[in-house]
């Protein structure tokens, strides 16, 4: 009897102890069942509650729909590929080290040699990620909701349908190495080295409003797809050749994603009412977004002025704008308004002066249109070069006798005595008007520059003095 009751009270205890700690990451594989085989290898799906599990050893390459409630997923040693969908918790991987195939840094799934990304948790916490230098392609891989600057390495070139950078939905800002050969970023936005192609406009973005740089006459695939949560404009450069299904739920949605969308063609409408696509009417742009019924609005053409340029006098530039549009410029720098600056009537010409270095800014507007890009040219004064009344000529004179040198009214001279080139930072200088006596003691090399005020500096002048 005494035996009989020691073993009850053995079992009670042990059944007590599982009870309080339970080892939840180990999922039974009861837990898992596979699916309707909706994708091409079938579905593997999670039906426990428990925060952690390990996938069964006999997993192969099947698409892995998780619960709601799993955070973190433990893959053993046999398991040799996996792809992971509807991990709306899971914020960690861990994997085996006694696997071959499959190797976890920081919660993030990789192939062993860390050359392929093989999953992002979706709820992983980080906000920046770095791809690791040894990944050569991103490939299809959902990305975060956390994630909010994504970190592209030297050698890696990516794809357009790389989602990690497409569908991250809270990324904000997408930055390139400036060694890289195939990308740039130009404020977090992703394209080519040239800036001829935009790749991706990063989801999380918060402004309404985007302008395309001038320099883009392409757009793929996916590039500004589910970017209506806060992006309402689109300003487009007057040659985008290409754009293809640059907003590709258009064509390729998900019903539901949108309230009041159920297919393509509501899509297209949702996006006629929210989103709207400025364009030059007749450029290449316009042609080649016109049959695909979106919401377009004109932009006034862009004016003409002419090119910065660095002139030796003062000079006149012509501003002439075009029929029924009105010109709006600035000459010291300030973003041009209807309120602050002068004004080209239509079908007329005004001459500027430019006097000394002057920032011009200058935009068109029309009436019914949409104001144009405001244009920025740099137009320079090169002060005149010292003559000989400024800075007597190069000869031989007595130990100790004084040159003098001689600034032009609204003239500065800067100068050295040791043959370096002065700058405007130099100690050394005589004040417009003003004169200033050089003492010549010994073999002196002397150059001297001239800023006029307003104006850039000249050439130097050099003078070299002897003694006797």
């Amino acid at each position: 009897m005494k035996k009989i009751i020691s073993s009850l009270l053995t079992a009670i205890f042990l059944v007590s102890l599982s009870l309080s700690f339970p080892v939840i990451s180990q999922a039974k594989n009861s837990d898992w069942k596979f699916g309707d085989g909706t994708y091409a290898d079938g579905d593997l799906i999670y039906l426990g509650k428990s925060k952690k599990a390990t996938l069964p050893s006999n997993t192969r390459g099947e698409r892995v729909i998780i619960s709601d409630t799993l955070e973190e997923l433990h893959i053993p040693a046999k398991v040799e590929a996996v792809y992971l969908f509807g991990c709306s918790k899971l914020k960690k991987v861990t994997v085996s080290k006694d696997n071959k195939k499959l190797k976890a840094i920081d919660g993030i799934l990789y192939n062993k040699n860390v050359t392929e990304i093989v999953a992002y948790p979706y709820a992983h916490l980080a906000k920046k990620y770095v791809i690791p230098a040894t990944i050569k392609r991103i490939g299809y891989i959902p990305g975060g909701k956390n994630v909010e600057e994504v970190v592209i390495h030297s050698k890696l070139r990516v794809h357009y349908y790389e989602y990690i950078i497409n569908y991250s939905e809270n990324l904000k800002t997408i930055t390139v190495d400036k060694n890289n050969p195939y990308h740039s970023s130009i404020n977090g936005v992703l394209f080519n080295k040239k800036q001829t192609t935009l790749l991706t406009y990063p989801l999380g973005r918060t402004a309404t409003k985007y302008n395309v740089p001038s320099s883009v006459t392409k757009i793929l695939d996916l590039a500004f797809s589910g970017s209506y949560k806060y992006l309402k404009t689109i300003v487009m450069p007057d040659n985008v050749k290409y754009f293809a299904y640059m907003l590709n739920d258009c064509y390729d949605f998900d019903p539901g994603y949108i309230p009041e969308v159920n297919s393509a063609k509501d899509l297209v409408k949702w996006h006629h009412k929210h989103l709207t696509f400025i364009v030059t009417k007749n450029s290449t742009t316009h042609k080649a977004l016109k049959p695909f019924g979106l919401n377009l609005k004109f932009k006034t053409k862009t004016p003409t002025a002419p090119a910065s340029k660095t002139f030796l006098k003062t000079t006149l530039i012509t501003l002439t704008a075009p029929s029924k549009t009105t010109l709006y410029y600035t000459t010291d720098g300030t973003k041009p308004t209807a309120k602050n600056a002068k004004t080209v009537k239509p079908g007329q010409s005004r001459q500027v002066k430019i006097w000394k270095n002057t920032t011009l800014k200058v935009y068109a507007a029309r009436s019914g249109y949409v104001n144009s890009d405001i244009v920025t040219r740099e137009y320079k004064i090169k002060s005149k070069k010292p003559n000989k009344t400024a800075v007597p000529v190069s000869k031989t004179v007595k130990r100790g006798k004084k040159i003098t040198l001689t600034a032009p009214a609204n003239t500065t001279l800067y100068y050295t005595t040791n043959g370096t080139t002065p700058k405007r930072a130099s100690k050394t200088y005589v004040k417009p008007g003003k004169t200033k006596p050089i003492t010549i003691s010994k073999k002196t090399t002397l150059k001297v520059m001239a800023v006029k005020d307003g104006c850039s500096r000249s050439d130097v002048v050099t003078r070299v003095y002897g003694v006797k």
